[in-house]
Formats: C-alpha cells, sequence, structure tokens
C-alpha cells in the first residue's frame, strides 16, 4: 500500500486431517445421534461411482473425508456422485445419523449402471468420537462392530424420488480479475507447502500482508509442513509417503476451503529435478496434486518457490540450485497455463523487488542497499542461510507476494493545508476509510514553535490509539515526526498466537498417543483437541474487528494546552 500527500504533511507508506469448518467438534458430537465407518476397497471400481443412502431422520455424509452433506433429510433416497473422491484400496464411508430407526437406513454404491458390493462390515463409536472420525486414517480400533445397516442395493434406490446431490463448493463469483486474485467476504483461505509456507507461521507478516487485503470475514489455515514436497514426503510420520499424501488431501478437503494457495518447488529442485525424468516426476506428481484438490471446489492458486540468496557463511551458498529452481518455475508455470490455474512467480526480479520494500528499523540504510560491498549484508539480514527467511525476510517477501497475487496496491491521497501561519484544525482522509497498513504511515509535520502536534487513528468501532510525535530542528523550522500503523503489530502478534494455537490443534506433539496406534494407553484425551477450536474462533473475531478501516486524523493545538512532548 502507497500513499501519496500534498502540502507540508507527508504520509509515507513507506499429520492429523481432522481440522477446519466441518469437523464435528466435541460440544457438536453431545446431541444424540450414531456415529457409524468402514474401510472399503474399491479397486474393482472404474469410472463413474455414485453413493445413495435412504433411511429415516438426516445425516451428516462423508466419502474420504469429503464432506457430502450435513444435516441432509434421508427419507427419500439421495445420491452423491463420488467418482473425483476415488482412490483405490481404501476408500472410507462415514455416517452420523440422527434416526429413529438405525436399520431403516441402507448404504448403496453404484458404478455403470451396476451394483458394487458394501460389506456389513460398519464400526460404531462407543461414544461421541472424538474429531477425524470421518478420514480414512482415523484410528477406530475401540470402535464396536455394527450390522444393523443394510448394505444391498434394491428397490429403494429406483424411481422419480431420487434425488442426485452436488456436495462441491459452489463458485458462485469469480475469484479472479485481470489475473489477480479477488477474495470474497468470508471465504476461508487454506496455505499448503513446505517450509516457506510453515516458518512464516512464527512471523505472521504473510498472512497478515494476505489478510489485509482481504475482505471481512477471510481466515486462513497454514497447513505447512517443512521439508515436504508434492509428494508429502514429510507428512507420512510412521507411514508410508503414500499415507500421509491421502492425509494431506483429506485435511485440506475437511477446511472446506475457498482458496487454495499451493506453495512448492525448492525440495524438489534439490532432490530430483535435475533432469528430465525428475521433472518429468515432479510435473505428474503436481498434476496429480492439482486434481485431487480441485475436488473441494476451491480456487487453486499455484505459488512458485521463491530464488536461494548468496550469502556469505562458512557454509556453501545454496544458489547454486537456483538453475533447477528455475527449471520447476517454469514447469509450474506450464502446469498452471495447461491447467486454466493461477500462477503467482516468487521467481524472477524477486530479490530486486524485495529490496524496494521500505526497511523498517532495518539496520542498514536505504541510500546504500545497492551498494555492492552491501549486498552480502543486506541479505544476510533477511536470511539465515541462503534459503530460509527471519523475520525481515518475510515482511519484505509478504508485501512483494501480496503485490503479486492482488496486485499493486492502492494509492490513497491524503490532502492537507499546514503551511506556516495558515495551519487547518485537523487532517481527515476524505471520502473513504484506511485500510490497515502492513507499513506504518510516516507523518512529517513544519510547525511553529507555538504548535504541538496530536496524531489519533480512529477505527470504526470508535476506538482512538494516540501516536507519539518526535520534535526535531531543520532547516530553522520545527518538525514533528512519528509513525502511525493502527493495530498492525497487535494483529500480526494476535495472528503468530491463532497459528500457533492451530498448529497444536492439527499437529499435537503426542499425536501417537492421541490418535495412533497407542491411543489405547492414554484413554480418550483426544476429546480435548476439540478444545482449541474456540479459542482460535475468538482470536479471529479479534483479527477481523482490528482489520476494519479506520479514519486517520492529525490535529495540531497550540502548545500550552498539551505542554511539552518528550
Amino acid at each position: 500500500m502507497r500513499l501519496s500527500l500534498t502540502g507540508a504533511v507527508l504520509l509515507v507508506a513507506t499429520f492429523l486431517p481432522c481440522l477446519g469448518r466441518p469437523v464435528v467438534r466435541a460440544d457438536e458430537t453431545q446431541s444424540a445421534g450414531v456415529w457409524l465407518r468402514q474401510v472399503i476397497d474399491l479397486r474393482q471400481v472404474s469410472g463413474d461411482c455414485r453413493l445413495m443412502m435412504v433411511g429415516r431422520g438426516t445425516a451428516d455424509v462423508y466419502f474420504n473425508g469429503q464432506k457430502l452433506a450435513r444435516d441432509v433429510n434421508v427419507d427419500t433416497p439421495v445420491a452423491w456422485d463420488v467418482s473425483p473422491l476415488l482412490r483405490g484400496q481404501r476408500n472410507c464411508i462415514a455416517l452420523q445419523l440422527q434416526a429413529t430407526d438405525e436399520s431403516a437406513t441402507q448404504v448403496a454404491l453404484q458404478s455403470q449402471g451396476q451394483w458394487v458390493t458394501v460389506p456389513p462390515s460398519w464400526k460404531r463409536a462407543p461414544e461421541a468420537p472424538p474429531v477425524g472420525w470421518q478420514t480414512t486414517d482415523f484410528n477406530d480400533r475401540d470402535w464396536k462392530p455394527d450390522t444393523k445397516l443394510v448394505t444391498s442395493g434394491g428397490d429403494r434406490f429406483s424411481g422419480a424420488d431420487m434425488k442426485d446431490r452436488e456436495w462441491r463448493s459452489a463458485q458462485a463469483v469469480a475469484r479472479r480479475v485481470d489475473g489477480r486474485l479477488q477474495l470474497q467476504p468470508d471465504d476461508h483461505v487454506v496455505m499448503l507447502g513446505g517450509t516457506f509456507v510453515e516458518r512464516a507461521q512464527a512471523f505472521g507478516y504473510l498472512e497478515l500482508a494476505l489478510k489485509i487485503r482481504s475482505p471481512q470475514g477471510t481466515t486462513f489455515r497454514n497447513l505447512g509442513w517443512s521439508g515436504d514436497t508434492v509428494f508429502a514426503d514429510s507428512r507420512g510420520i510412521f507411514d508410508p509417503v503414500e499415507k500421509g499424501y491421502e492425509r494431506m488431501i483429506e485435511h485440506v478437503r475437511a477446511e472446506e476451503p475457498d482458496v487454495i494457495l499451493v506453495c512448492y518447488g525448492q525440495n524438489e529442485a534439490m532432490s530430483f529435478a535435475g533432469d528430465q525424468g525428475g521433472l518429468a516426476r515432479l510435473a505428474s506428481q503436481l498434476d496429480r496434486l492439482v486434481t485431487d484438490l480441485q475436488t473441494t471446489g476451491a480456487e487453486v492458486v499455484l505459488i512458485s518457490p521463491h530464488p536461494f540468496l548468496s550469502v556469505e557463511r562458512p557454509y556453501p551458498s545454496p544458489d547454486r540450485w537456483n538453475d533447477r529452481l528455475e527449471s520447476v518455475v517454469s514447469l509450474e508455470k506450464s502446469l498452471a497455463r495447461r491447467r486454466q490455474l493461477l500462477f503467482v512467480d516468487l521467481f524472477e526480479d524477486f530479490v530486486a523487488d524485495m529490496k524496494s520494500v521500505a526497511p523498517v528499523g532495518s539496520r542498514l540504510l536505504a541510500d546504500y542497499a545497492d551498494h555492492p560491498d552491501l549486498e552480502s549484508v543486506q541479505l544476510d539480514e533477511w536470511s539465515d542461510n541462503g534459503m530460509h527467511w527471519t523475520a525481515e525476510g518475510y515482511r519484505r517477501a509478504a508485501c512483494v507476494l501480496s503485490d503479486r497475487l492482488f496486485g499493486p496496491g492502492e494509492d490513497i491521497d491524503v490532502k492537507a493545508a499546514l503551511d506556516g501561519e495558515a495551519i487547518s484544525p485537523s487532517l481527515s482522509v476524505p471520502a473513504k476509510d484506511m485500510p490497515l497498513l502492513l507499513e506504518p504511515v510516516e507523518v512529517e509535520i513544519a510547525l511553529t514553535s507555538e504548535q504541538l502536534p496530536a496524531v489519533t487513528a480512529e477505527s470504526s468501532t470508535g476506538r482512538t490509539v494516540s501516536v507519539p510525535l518526535e520534535l526535531s530542528s531543520r532547516d530553522g523550522r520545527l518538525i514533528a515526526t512519528g509513525r502511525v500503523n493502527p493495530a498492525a503489530d497487535q494483529v500480526r502478534e494476535l495472528i503468530i498466537r491463532k497459528n500457533e494455537l492451530y498448529f497444536h490443534r492439527w499437529r499435537p506433539q503426542n499425536i501417537t498417543y492421541l490418535f495412533g496406534f497407542r491411543k489405547h494407553e492414554q484413554g480418550n484425551n483426544a476429546r480435548e483437541i476439540a478444545q482449541f477450536d474456540p479459542l482460535v474462533e475468538e482470536l479471529e473475531v479479534k483479527i477481523d474487528e482490528l482489520c476494519r478501516p479506520y479514519t486517520l486524523t492529525i490535529s495540531v493545538r497550540p502548545a500550552s494546552e498539551e505542554g511539552d512532548i518528550e
């Protein structure tokens, strides 16, 4: 965001797939109901596949972690096309029933007009289950066998009463304008990737940069995993990589995203993308990932890896991998064009654009940033090792990513008449409210010795923030300077806290005891994981409120009314 000002006042803008909006939480599962699931081998199914259900009352229905319906009335038969969700050996059907007679419920699968055998191997939760119960990899060893459900095809699924339903997220409005992303109010954004995405949680700048360019109600979930690849190499934990990939896809589906930001490529470039065979393998898997993510109905955005920096360290500089990175970026750009996806290039001219971001609190003066002898000093300030960003690196990278994703920020023209003896009593942003800014607004006011300024930023809720200004003398004039950035630092701190809580929610440190093969050793502690949800939601409400537009007012009063400014 850039600001211009005419007059004497100058404003210069210098592993657990069980989370998300649709996941049944512990407090929600206390109502009367029956929870059933089974994992079925569908390797023999090819082509189209429909999941059908009929019963009495209402039900929540899931297939391979994807919510097909919530509170759907099944008094008359309903069906869903689950062809895009099929995988070979392990496919999970999960139901939460609110029915007066469980035996009246019937489930069937049909492929190419033929009935597919659904074995009577349902398992029933002994009590309200913990989060993640509807995903394929959920540990249901303590669930009991249930044989009440009818699972064969029959006359109940024929006739005019059958209702086909759509489960994909509706794309009622376009999220692309002139090749840029345009989020809608209340959009849910999932960020997926490796180290660049995961480490962004610790600093908050990346999400802040996206949040302040988003409409009210937009929420973000960071599913980054350090060292990860498009194959989900880091997510298998004690299982094969393919199992980690399935968990990742089901977790994204459970989030019911409207937009998915996908950023991979660095680890792939260093591991196998050095030849045509490696690039072909990467292209095939990336295409598979996009296909699986698009089953959610979300807008998928590909973000390229950023280049490695040349940093003077005792170990070799990682920038020797940049040629391979460039090949990966070219591959991703080609795939985005073929699949008609939005593509954000963080490789070309990335370092140059990073340098153009105004330094705030930097130990390196902007006037000398391009000096060849200081190049390594500047890069060293951005990165620990040329691959991973520091706080200052993420601050700059966030600005560049935001502009390339949404387009350049809008100029805000703030006019004032505060020169010499003719001083207006106040300065306000005309015609529109100021958005929250990633960078502080620099204020400079020329005064006489009898005048002292007071700067406030008032939000739409009436909250006012006072900003102290420092006095100095310049060219025989008294100058008041300061930085106005209402709530931005506070919002960033809340984002960091929210992401920390969410991280513990989906990747608890003792995951093996909570959900894995040792869960029987500690009882049902997993139900407590859902208690993170209201804490996360509470912080999101605060973040949204602080991001509302505000009116900036600068007032000048005689010194006698305020006393000296320290």
